[in-house]
């Protein structure tokens, strides 16, 4: 838990296909997934990667939305190593609410 009592959650969405402008990311086709968690939380989400064997230099320290690219295979392996499937739709939407009640408590 982090100093609000909130539960430390990585999580996986599904995978969809996208178009890829980038010739190196190419390689690794157009099928992929998001794997991430709420803003700092990012040393989890850095040694869920670590399990899961993936590269640090792909981690994207995006404002809002840490996160890794993940193809299916190492999807499987952050699942079995315990990240939440969830709807990365859902998710923003309700970052977007508490954000707001935040805002308002203020």
């Amino acid at each position: 838990m982090d100093i609000e009592g909130k539960e430390k959650v990585i999580y996986v969405d599904e995978i969809r296909g996208y178009v890829v402008l980038d010739k190196a990311a190419r390689r690794w086709g157009s099928n992929w997934c998001h794997l991430w968690t709420d803003p700092g939380n990012e040393a989890e989400l850095n040694e869920m990667a670590d399990r899961i064997k993936l590269n640090r230099k792909y981690f994207q320290n995006k404002k809002g939305f840490p996160h890794y690219d993940l193809i299916e295979s190492k999807r499987a392996l952050a699942v079995k190593a315990g990240a939440v499937p969830t709807s990365l739709r859902e998710w923003i939407k309700n970052n977007r609410r508490l954000h707001a009640e935040r805002k308002s408590e203020s």
